[in-house]
């Protein structure tokens, strides 16, 4: 259904028009999550999958700070955050090989930083 809604003060049609926008990116999402067609999922065993909207950040709250993950462009963007000084420190991520597919990220500690 379709209302004329020109004869509203202009701020009412702009909220109209941003609740539109937004349902239309929910409805969006939610068919990309119904069809599977996102790439972030939670797979829990023996329970079915959730599919969350596409590029969304997976935030893990680790000792010292935390870690960010989203896969964005076909790539796993993995950013952390070392909390330090009561401030945030960027880049500061630890990659330690264990085999062929696997990695383990950790935070860097603090002193690496002074």
């Amino acid at each position: 259904m379709s209302h004329d809604v020109t004869k509203l003060p202009k701020w009412a049609q702009s909220r109209i028009q941003t609740a539109e926008r937004n349902v239309a990116d929910l409805q969006r999402d939610a068919v990309a999550m119904h069809d599977g067609e996102s790439e972030v999922v939670i797979e829990r065993y023996g329970e079915d999958s959730i599919y969350l909207p596409p590029e969304t950040t997976i935030t893990f709250h680790v000792y010292g700070g935390k870690v960010d993950v989203r896969v964005r462009d076909e790539k796993l963007t993995v950013m952390g955050r070392v909390m330090g000084r009561g401030q945030s420190m960027s880049d500061g991520l630890l990659i330690q090989p264990s085999s062929s597919n696997v990695v383990y990220v950790t935070l860097a500690p603090w002193e690496m930083y002074r």
